[in-house]
């Protein structure tokens, strides 16, 4: 069976991802909207947003196969970023009325320049060659920041070789230049552990057992199953099968 990676992401991975993105963000007002617009950030695993911005279509800048960033804006977005720009050139438009091809085309440009960004200092070229549907599955690692632009909430998804670029950027260390907790943690291997299932036995059936004997458990073969990590803390989900020889975990969620 093919495995793929299974990327948990953490408070704090998520706070650094959150704040590279503030950052884009200012930089993004600063250059399109005077006296800049009321937004907001927030991040989250990139399958917790899906079904709040499916129907957006999504505007790529890639800076190669695996670094990527995709504005997902809908309507109410587009809406609130033309009339933020016919308030600055003081055009009657109303959000009522409709987006011209010529607008709607600096909307694009726009929101465009926002994954720009996000790429920082990479300058990408816009590109469709992305996995964006393998972004949006439970653990693939990649990220959404949850945007708001004049009370109109919009997304931003990066994939997670910039998310991990994002989260791993080197900081200012405090007290000193001591270590960030996850330098010094991320070489570290921990034990995980998947159980197939249980079985009740009475004392005179466990000691009259012998090699060759079968035990029912409790668990069908074609279920998913556990992986635990310390302390049996839940981690994921698979089915059991082998790899090369050896036992495995296909990982679904």
């Amino acid at each position: 069976m093919t495995t793929r990676p299974y990327r948990l992401l953490g408070a704090s991975q998520l706070a650094r991802v959150a704040a590279a993105g503030r950052e884009a963000l200012g930089r993004w007002r600063g250059a399109w909207f005077v006296a800049g617009a009321d937004a907001c950030v927030e991040a989250r695993a990139a399958d917790r947003t899906r079904a709040e911005h499916r129907d957006a279509a999504p505007l790529v800048r890639a800076a190669d196969g695996a670094r990527w960033a995709a504005v997902l804006a809908g309507p109410d977005a587009y809406r609130a970023a033309a009339t933020r720009f016919a308030a600055q050139v003081g055009d009657g438009w109303s959000a009522r009325g409709e987006l011209t091809p010529v607008l709607r085309g600096a909307l694009e440009e726009c929101f465009g320049a926002l994954a720009e960004e996000l790429l920082a200092p990479a300058r990408a070229q816009p590109s469709a060659l992305v996995e964006i549907d393998a972004a949006w599955r439970a653990g693939s690692g990649a990220a959404a920041l949850e945007l708001e632009l004049e009370g109109a909430r919009f997304a931003a998804l990066l994939s997670p070789a910039l998310v991990y670029d994002l989260a791993g950027a080197a900081r200012p260390s405090p007290r000193g230049g001591l270590a960030r907790r996850i330098d010094c943690i991320q070489g570290r291997t921990i034990g995980l552990q998947v159980t197939a299932g249980s079985a009740d036995l009475g004392i005179g059936s466990l000691v009259s057992i012998a090699p060759g004997d079968v035990l029912v458990l409790d668990a069908r073969i074609d279920q998913t199953f556990a992986l635990t990590g310390a302390g049996g803390t839940p981690l994921a989900r698979g089915f059991l099968g082998s790899r090369a020889g050896s036992k495995a975990l296909q990982l679904v969620n």
